[in-house]
């Protein structure tokens, strides 16, 4: 089981990865959705890598994180959004490839019956990571959604 994990894990990395490289420099930045696409992809990849982990302490934390980034922009309604300063695709490629080199280590640790850490699921550790890969599809699916209703592109389903 840990072996399809594995596979299923790169699958929906390469298409998220395929996002990155796809993703005009203008959308990439644009401010037309609450959060821009870039955004958008260090949440995923974020949320990916400190899930994957089968335990809180065991996170293997990426050293180019930046606090806050990963929560989707807010709009509160006496100040407009803070401005954050946007990750390169060069920066979530790297970011990918330390969730790549870290997968391994966390799903072999992994104990499917065990309870998942956050405390805020009610999910044993299987049922988790099938959670973790549908939030990262679901914003993969998101973006792929966003580019082609502004411009039709093509992408390889996994």
């Amino acid at each position: 089981m840990k072996e399809e994990f594995s596979r299923q894990y790169n699958k929906a990395l390469d298409m998220i990865d395929e996002f990155i490289d796809k993703c005009p420099d203008d959308f990439w930045l644009s401010d037309e959705f609450q959060s821009p696409a870039w955004q958008v992809c260090y949440h995923a990849l974020f949320y990916t890598n400190i899930y994957l982990s089968p335990t809180e302490e065991g996170i293997l934390k990426w050293g180019e994180s930046r606090e806050e980034y990963h929560n989707l922009r807010r709009i509160n309604e006496d100040r407009e959004p803070e401005a954050l300063k946007p990750y390169s695709r060069e920066e979530l490629k790297a970011f990918l490839e330390h969730i790549r080199s870290c997968a391994p280590s966390y799903l072999e640790a992994m104990s499917p019956e065990k309870e998942c850490w956050p405390f805020w699921y009610n999910q044993n550790q299987l049922e988790f990571h099938m959670n973790n890969l549908r939030h990262l599809q679901h914003h993969t699916g998101e973006l792929f959604e966003r580019l082609n209703n502004r411009s039709p592109v093509s992408y390889q389903w996994r």
